[in-house]
């Protein structure tokens, strides 16, 4: 179960409680197996979505048989030079620019014709 990020979501997840507190335990009944069902497919659709990745059901059958197996180590023993380092962004001003401001909101017009571009 996800936790709501967004407001809208909070919304609905608030709407859909309260409406389950006011129905009869038979009615909650049928609204659980209802949910129950769409929980289940949206399940199966991942599922599906993974299966139709060329090679991911072989490559997952032989991870659980090394799992199975004991072929496995433990993350931490790894060590350190096994995974690439860490990257920042590092963000430089470039050598010379184009002498355009407000390039960025006016992109596509600077791109298609230059002059549409102001001088800073």
């Amino acid at each position: 179960m996800s936790l709501a990020q967004d407001p809208q979501e909070t919304l609905l997840l608030q709407e859909a409680r309260e409406r389950l507190q006011r129905l009869s335990l038979e009615r909650l009944r049928v609204a659980a197996d209802f949910l129950a069902y769409l929980e289940e497919k949206e399940e199966n659709e991942a599922t599906e979505e993974l299966l139709k990745i060329p090679g991911f059901l072989e490559r997952y059958r032989e991870a659980m048989r090394q799992a199975d197996a004991g072929e496995v180590v433990s993350f931490d023993s790894i060590g350190p030079n096994v995974l690439p380092p860490e990257k920042y962004l590092q963000i430089q001003p470039a050598p010379y620019g184009s002498g355009y401001t407000d390039t960025s909101i006016n992109h596509d017009s600077v791109v298609t014709d230059p002059s549409a571009g102001r001088k800073s």
